[in-house]
This record gives C-alpha cells, structure tokens and sequence, in this order.
C-alpha cells in the first residue's frame, strides 16, 4: 500500500498527459476500492478529484460503451482534478473471449489518447486503477504471463490430456487479448486480501484482524459518524466489537461487515450496544448467526481490564481473610496465633504464580455468569449495582473451588494436610463436598464478591436475554 501511495503521489507532480495504470486484485468484498479510494486520499487529496469514477466492465455490452467512459473521464480533466478511475472486472470476457477488454486499453494506456471514429482525443492526467473479478490476485493473473506457458506442449501418448488442453486454450487467449503488452504498461498492483482470514499455502493470516479494524471504522464513520465522541473515539459495547472482528468468516467479505452496520438500529443512538444489531435469521445473511451471538457474550478478559480485575479481586480476598483474623505472615499457618497468611501483601508484590491466580478467577468470570443466565456488560450512568441472590451464592460457590483446584493440578500441586507453597502443597485440594462448611463459606463470599468487583471495574451484570 505504501509503495501504491508513493506512486500516486509521484505521479500527481508529474508533468505528463498519461495516465498512471496500476491493477488490484482480490476475491468479491475484499474492499479493493475502499483501499485504493483510501490510499489516494492520503497521496493527493487536492489534485486528486473527490468521486470516483467507477465502470464495471462485466455490464458493458460492447467496447462503443467505453468511448463514454473516456468522455467522462475527459471532463474531470478539464476541470482541473485528476480523475480516479476504477475499471471494475476488468479481466472478464467480451464476446466469450477471456480478457477480451485488454487490448481496447493499450492505447489510452501508452498514448493517452481514445479514438472517436476518426477523430483522436487525448484523455489527459488520470489514474487507472483495474480491478480483477475473475484472478483474486496478481500471481493467478501472471500465470497466463509464464514463461512456461511459451513452451511446446507435448503430447501424451499421441493425445493431449484435459489439463494440456486448458493450458493450450488459455495461453492463446492471453495471446490474443494482448495480456502482455497490457501487463507492460502497469506501473503497479495491490493484492487486497479483504477482512477474511487468507488460509493459502499454510499461511496463518494473523494480520486479519487488522484489516477488519481498518474496515470497520471506515463503515461505521461513513454510516454513523455520531457513534464517534468529542475525541473521535468509537462508542461501542466490547462484545460487539469482538464479534465484529472475531469471527471466523463474513460470507461476503466487506459487503457483508457493510450490511450488517446498515442493518442494525442506530439512527438515534449514541453507542453501538448489543441490542441495536439485526435479529438472528437476517444476521444469517453474512456470518454464522450462532458464532457471532457467542462472541457477542463469551468475553474474553485480557489487557489492562484483566489486570484491573485481578487486583480488585486480591483486594477482595485480603478482606476476606482479615475478618477471618489473618495476619500477614512469611508462611500461611492455619494452627498459628494469630493465623498468618503469605498472600497479605499488595497485588504488585505477590510472586508471579500467585497474580495468575488472581487473573485466572476473573478470566472465569464470564464463564460463571453464564452458568445461571447472566452476562458482563459495561456499566451505564446511574445504573444500580445488581447483586446475585443469596441462592446463587450458594449453589454456584463450587464453580470456583472446582476451577481453582483444577488449576492447581495441572500446574503440578498436591494436597497435602499442611499448606507449603515452595513445595506445591494445599490443603484444600480436595472435591467440594469434602471442604468443611467453613471452607465452603470462603468460597461462597469470593463468589459473593463479584457483582462488587465488576462494578468498581465499571461492569455490570445482566440478564442474558439472547437465551430467552
């Protein structure tokens, strides 16, 4: 993209009555003129004219139709801006014939110039941006370019197979549509790979999620520009963003990350929260509505927002443990008096081991409030704290205690009746119904806990509706 920029913008200071040709490439929806649109704004956004002018070739029934098409271009000229011209499908066929558009372009492209019956008009500064529809990218096009492709074909035993027979016909059309001379008058190309995730040759893609970004607020700036705050920050629930950029396919690339904006309810509103999207069957038009809604709701805590919640969380259990007469102590001792705990210290000075403790049980969080129905959302003005009813409390303590001790053994500790963190020993590695009431009550106060620490956190608890 850099090199594209770099080219248009040489161009635009250029003394030259040519237009600069360059190709881009990519499947249907990738968003090729949303990024060549994009990247000319940033090279010249003075020379450059403000609207495109698009033609898609697989609508044109004859090459006459261009002679229009050039006339427009012609005009934008004339009026003092350089034209952005977008040859849509420019590779697709005209009276059957594979590439049969190339060969009406050579010589606007070399001279600058469309012939009008007898009369030669020169066309003047212009970009020519073609856009592939039948080659997803420039490799696919250059094949028909091979070296290889000028080879005699050999027979096998005295026939020529399917596949020789495909080559024979595809090179004599490159060679009639006069791809090569086509292709040596492009100054350069752009392979868009849209915001899917690109699984050729093992290639793990993990830039999509990039790509999507740059899409999405693109959309949503053109669509809603008022969902954007004084600092031009997006106001947008994190569980719509996430299935936003997360999921796994959008059925129609760009188009359908477009769609799904168009669709949902946000003519009046001032963030883009879960309940504006477009129901279930009409979501179905472009992602798989089942993946999108869990991402909607299984939010993932990670960043600076896990951090916040961890510490909230060991301050919690501190205050726990204090009013059952902890002290802080080197070494926890249950039997001692008074009892001495080694984790009474601040969050910033806990070993390592012990603070992914902490980021582990608020990890869980979402998990847990999906067990009975609920969910995590961002916290809105004046919303009252919501509080999980004691019943709760008390028959979804064990989640917990289940996930901790699991944690635990898959990090190679073991129960033990004397607690020794230096040897990877607890006590309270044991089933649930083992614990003694009191040990239960511990865990039903951590679990207590978390409506208070999402809501210092600036979250809140819902209802789940999407389960109703």
């Amino acid at each position: 993209m850099k090199s594209i920029q770099s080219l248009i913008k040489e161009y635009c200071h250029r003394n030259t009555d040519r237009p600069l040709s360059i190709s881009v490439f990519g499947p249907p929806g990738s968003g090729k003129s949303f990024a060549v649109e994009e990247i000319a704004k940033v090279a010249n956004p003075d020379k450059i004219a403000e609207n495109t002018l698009t033609f898609n070739l697989s609508q044109f029934n004859s090459p006459d139709e261009l002679i229009d098409a050039f006339h427009q271009i012609r005009d934008v000229c004339l009026s003092g801006k350089i034209p952005l011209v977008f040859w849509d499908e420019f590779d697709s066929t005209l009276d059957n014939k594979k590439l049969g558009w190339l060969r009406f372009f050579l010589a606007p492209m070399q001279d600058g110039k469309f012939q009008q019956g007898e009369i030669t008009h020169p066309i003047g500064k212009a970009i020519f941006v073609f856009a592939g529809g039948t080659y997803h990218n420039m490799n696919d096009f250059m094949i028909l370019l091979n070296d290889n492709m000028n080879d005699e074909i050999q027979p096998t035993e005295n026939k020529i197979n399917h596949e020789q027979t495909k080559k024979l016909e595809d090179v004599t059309y490159a060679k009639e549509a006069k791809a090569p001379d086509f292709h040596s008058r492009l100054k350069g190309f752009l392979n868009v790979l849209g915001p899917n995730r690109q699984h050729a040759n093992g290639n793990y893609d993990p830039d999509f999620i990039f790509r999507r970004a740059i899409l999405l607020r693109s959309f949503l700036k053109k669509l809603t520009p008022h969902l954007f705050d004084e600092n031009d920050k997006l106001r947008i629930d994190p569980g719509v963003l996430r299935a936003f950029l997360k999921i796994d396919k959008y059925r129609h690339g760009a188009r359908s990350m477009e769609s799904i904006i168009a669709m949902s309810r946000l003519g009046n509103a001032n963030q883009f929260n879960r309940s504006y999207l477009p129901p279930e069957e009409q979501l179905a038009l472009h992602v798989d509505p089942k993946a999108f809604i869990e991402l909607l709701h299984n939010l993932e805590l990670e960043g600076e927002l896990l951090e916040t919640l961890a510490k909230i969380n060991h301050k919690y259990f501190c205050q726990i443990l204090e009013n059952q007469g902890y002290k802080r102590g080197a070494f926890t001792n249950e039997h001692a008096e008074p009892k001495t705990h080694c984790s009474l210290i601040e969050y910033e000075s806990l070993p390592e081991y012990q603070k992914e403790q902490n980021r582990g049980a608020v990890r869980d969080i979402p998990n847990k409030l999906a067990a009975f129905g609920y969910i995590m959302v961002p916290r809105r003005n004046h919303e009252t704290e919501f509080e999980l009813s004691a019943e709760v409390h008390k028959n979804k303590a064990n989640i917990e205690h289940d996930r901790w001790a699991e944690a635990k053994l898959k990090e190679g500790w073991k129960y033990d009746p004397q607690t020794n963190n230096e040897k990877r020993l607890h006590s309270l590695l044991m089933k649930w119904d083992q614990l003694t009431e009191n040990e239960k009550e511990n865990d039903r106060q951590i679990f207590s806990k978390i409506s208070s620490l999402l809501n210092e956190a600036g979250y809140a608890i819902e209802k789940d509706m999407s389960i109703e």
